[in-house]
């Protein structure tokens, strides 16, 4: 009952159907749009920077609707507080980080000139 492949498909059909694939000049773009490491690394950086710079006022405002919903609850009003703590910690290490890469990019630039 079950017939071969070769016998559905002439062989030089098959070759055709995976040969003329491998022929073709497919061009895949590059969705990144960067060519050297160093601009992906770029990329990545603001990309993170970027994101905490619009996630850190969001979690100000949660805080802030954790603090006025405790209603005198102190585990609320500790969790607002460890919510702002945690933002703002969040926050000096991702400027610091950003001004890090800036200060070694800066510093390896002027070496390799």
């Amino acid at each position: 009952m079950s017939k071969s492949l070769s016998k559905i498909f002439p062989p030089f059909l098959l070759l055709i159907i995976f040969l003329v694939p491998l022929t073709t000049n497919a061009a895949i773009e590059n969705p990144l749009e960067v060519d050297t490491f160093q601009e992906l690394v770029d990329s990545i950086i603001t990309i993170i920077f970027n994101l905490a710079l619009w996630i850190a006022p969001i979690m100000f405002i949660i805080s802030g609707f954790y603090w006025i919903t405790a209603a005198g609850d102190p585990k609320k009003i500790q969790t607002a507080k460890d919510i702002i703590l945690y933002t703002i910690i969040g926050l000096i290490i991702v400027i610091s980080a950003r001004g890090l890469v800036t200060l070694f990019k800066t510093i390896f630039e002027v070496r390799q000139q």
